[in-house]
């Protein structure tokens, strides 16, 4: 079954968007981060006249620069504000959309469409019948989706189930454990589903224990004890799997050492932004704060690409997947991406824009230069395929 396409455009409305704002929006999403910042700022500023418009234009820019967990509040309350403009609600809607947040956008249309009917919303230029049609047109889409996605859910977990009753009757290998346990890692994400960490760690052990140089069962391990914040365990693990196969993709993941070039200051920003991601990889009591400082740290130097990395990467697994989301987006207009990039955005934008996630995976492809790069791009894209989505 095929994901279906859901509208992620923004709609500028009218009244409060100049023509100079319009240009300004149509440029921010493929901006650099120092024009990002500046037309941000800029946006900003007009929106300290505390009107409900100027805000919105300004929460626009945020989504369109790849930050809308920080474009939402502005929406909301812009909404809150002035709840009779339609365009408002959309914006709303779509930024939900943009964070994956399907069935959060799913209800803003819901009262929208509600709305419309009650003759509480207005639109310059459309009949309230043409409003109600393009609230419920997107309202169907996100349907489309979210059955989809229940659907996905389903053979999940049809596969798990599977799974299970051929290790009940003795006839499955380590590759059906592995396989098992990355089905209920993935049925983690399942609304109201049962802890599936436990079964999964009792999986891969037993896979363990027959074959303890299984690069596969290895790597798996060492995800669920990020997940879990098992750092000692994680570490033994990141040792025995540099000793079996030095250049599985993992390792790069939690490479710190990495040659700087540059001036002293950047090889400074790199050092201190691969201690905090340790930090934060590592779990424990340290991890949010240091999560949280290496936020802090690629606020401030927005150009950092190794600051972005870090916690882009940092934010996939241990930390906020709307604000991974948003890096990933961002990450998606730099035309210099390094393949280690092009491969953490391809997993981050799948479940979310797969013809953008499957561009990054060539682009990574095109730039694997040995072996080593290509064996990298190939495991990540088998991890993907695997994916739902």
């Amino acid at each position: 079954m095929r994901q279906p396409s859901v509208d992620q455009r923004f709609w500028y409305g009218d009244g409060d968007i100049t023509a100079e704002d319009s240009r300004l929006l149509d440029r921010l999403e493929q901006a650099t981060p120092e024009e990002a910042e500046r037309g941000l700022a800029a946006l900003k500023a007009r929106a300290t006249d505390g009107q409900p418009g100027s805000a919105h234009v300004y929460a626009l820019g945020l989504a369109l620069a790849g930050r809308v967990h920080e474009a939402v509040p502005l929406l909301r309350s812009a909404v809150a504000a002035r709840p009779d403009r339609v365009e408002f609600r959309l914006n709303l809607a779509t930024a939900y959309v943009r964070m994956g947040e399907m069935d959060v956008a799913a209800g803003v249309l819901d009262a929208a469409i509600d709305a419309a009917r009650a003759g509480e919303i207005r639109a310059a230029g459309w009949d309230i019948q043409q409003v109600i049609d393009d609230l419920r047109h997107r309202r169907d889409e996100l349907s489309a989706w979210i059955s989809w996605r229940t659907e996905q859910y389903r053979m999940l977990r049809l596969r798990a189930d599977m799974l299970r009753e051929r290790l009940r009757l003795g006839e499955a290998t380590t590759a059906d454990r592995v396989q098992l346990a990355r089905t209920l890692l993935m049925l983690r994400g399942e609304a109201g589903s049962e802890e599936t960490i436990p079964e999964a760690v009792t999986v891969l052990e037993a896979a363990y224990a027959a074959e303890p140089r299984n690069v596969e069962v290895l790597e798996q391990l060492i995800y669920i004890s990020v997940a879990s914040n098992d750092r000692p365990r994680r570490d033994r693990l990141l040792g025995e799997l540099e000793r079996v196969d030095p250049s599985t993709p993992i390792l790069r993941a939690f490479e710190i050492d990495r040659n700087g070039s540059g001036s002293h200051l950047a090889q400074r920003l790199e050092s201190r932004a691969a201690e905090l991601f340790e930090l934060a990889m590592a779990g424990g009591t340290e991890s949010q704060a240091a999560l949280a400082e290496l936020r802090r740290l690629q606020r401030g130097n927005p150009d950092s690409r190794e600051c972005r990395s870090r916690l882009m990467f940092a934010e996939f697994f241990v930390g906020d997947m709307k604000t991974a989301l948003a890096l990933a987006r961002a990450a998606d207009a730099d035309p210099d991406l390094p393949l280690e990039d092009h491969c953490t955005v391809a997993q981050i934008l799948w479940s979310h824009d797969r013809p953008r996630a499957s561009r990054h995976l060539s682009a990574a492809r095109e730039m694997a230069h040995d072996d080593d790069d290509r064996r990298f791009v190939e495991t990540t894209a088998g991890i993907l395929s695997e994916r739902p989505f």
